[in-house]
């Protein structure tokens, strides 16, 4: 095979295989975590692009022309014993293709237990929270934060690795009539940690590789909960999802297509939807005198209680100056407890003026989509917090306004099409 140095360089060390080239970014694998290989082939302009696809923890890419590659592939040959006949069926193919070359078998950590007799108890669980499957078993309710999960000794640990946020349980967990090993759990990044968990995941395998794992847990919620309110089954993807007291339940499968792979698990992540009203309590006393600038139209304010401790609700004051004014939007600065405001009537947000390093306006011009324009604060620990959004150029003359008003500079970012 020739040898391409431009597609880079690839060295197996071990159990660890090392990619550095020009073509897929940088990466290095452990093999004894590969979930599964394929062999793809991408038709471009003037030749076919071929590459193994390894998913470890996600997938990484190695040019079958790239320096050190037949060394490399004979070493994974034996590792995972490839049929190496179905490699080199498909070695001299000039089209576009992927093709399954080896796939771990997954081990099964998921179970379900039977409703029969015992649905009412399920659902009174699932409303109030998830077990921890100990001895004896522990109810951990929904409202809990990620800050006092992690202070759960020997329960929950955080993930290694790739500076993840994510926490994992130790001991099975029960959401309703499912039985869960190694759970995770997240928020967005860049969430706060002191307000409830939002996101739990489970990759979950009942019997082995395959979507069977999808319709046992779709027949089991079905049974438990009802019928999903949306969904589909469809030859690349199937997806279903239910609504069940503020939490938003979703079951997928991917199957080998255009852009995905077969996932050879069920993913079955749980959203805490609830609102808990007393992150948004608003103790603020809005003053006589205040610096103000105001907008016609109600903006929205892109935010919520997970992402900033500042986002609250709009208290009466500032709904009655709204109102008076018969204004949509008020951005103020406090100089009695040096804080900057802002606010429809619905919501607030309230930060220390010091918090503030300087504002960012980003215009999305209409295209195929609609325009926008969002409004960023730029804050002293390094993190972003959009405050406003509107239509595209819609918020102009109020941030010029307001950069005036509260000494803080305005950065207006070049602006891009909504293709």
């Amino acid at each position: 095979m020739s040898v391409n140095k431009q597609r880079g360089k690839v060295v197996i060390n071990g159990s660890e295989l090392i990619y550095s080239g020009a073509l897929f970014d940088n990466c290095s694998i452990n093999l004894n975590n590969v979930r599964y290989i394929y062999f793809v082939s991408s038709k471009h302009v003037d030749r076919c692009i071929k590459y193994l696809l390894i998913f470890e923890e996600y997938q990484k890419n190695i040019p079958e022309d790239a320096e050190g590659f037949d060394e490399v592939f004979a070493a994974l040959l034996d590792f995972f014993h490839i049929e190496e006949e179905l490699y080199f069926s498909y070695i001299n193919l000039e089209e576009d293709f992927k093709v399954e070359l080896w796939r771990k078998i997954e081990p099964n950590n998921t179970s379900i237990l039977n409703t029969r007799f015992k649905k009412g108890k399920f659902l009174r669980e699932l409303n109030e929270g998830f077990i921890i499957e100990d001895n004896p078993s522990l109810l951990i309710p929904w409202n809990t934060t990620k800050d006092k999960l992690l202070n759960l000794d020997n329960i929950v640990k955080p993930v290694k690795g790739n500076d993840s946020k994510d926490i994992i349980f130790a001991f099975p967990v029960r959401i309703g009539n499912i039985v869960i090993e190694n759970l995770r759990g997240y928020n967005f990044r860049g969430d706060r940690s002191d307000v409830p968990l939002q996101f739990f995941n489970s990759q979950s395998v009942i019997d082995g590789n395959g979507d069977k794992n999808y319709f046992l847990i779709y027949e089991a919620l079905k049974k438990l909960i009802g019928n999903p309110f949306k969904g589909y089954h469809r030859s690349d993807q199937n997806n279903s999802l239910w609504k069940f007291e503020g939490l938003l339940i979703s079951l997928t499968y991917w199957y080998d297509s255009t852009y995905s792979y077969e996932s050879g698990y069920a993913s079955l992540t749980i959203t805490n939807e609830r609102v808990y009203k007393e992150y948004l309590i608003n103790k603020y006393l809005l003053p006589k005198d205040i610096e103000a600038v105001f907008y016609e139209k109600k903006l929205l304010i892109p935010c919520s209680f997970r992402k900033s401790k500042f986002y609250k609700y709009a208290t009466k004051d500032i709904r009655t100056l709204l109102s008076k004014r018969k204004m949509g939007t008020v951005m103020w600065i406090d100089k009695l407890s040096n804080n900057i405001g802002i606010a429809n009537d619905d919501f607030t947000i309230i930060i220390p003026r010091q918090e503030v390093l300087g504002m960012e306006l980003q215009n999305i011009w209409p295209a195929k989509g609609r325009g926008s324009s969002t409004l960023t604060f730029l804050l002293g620990n390094g993190s972003r917090l959009n405050v406003l959004e509107g239509d595209c150029e819609e918020q102009d003359g109020l941030a010029k306004e307001f950069s005036s008003l509260a000494d803080i500079n305005v950065n207006f970012l070049p602006g891009f099409s909504n293709c």
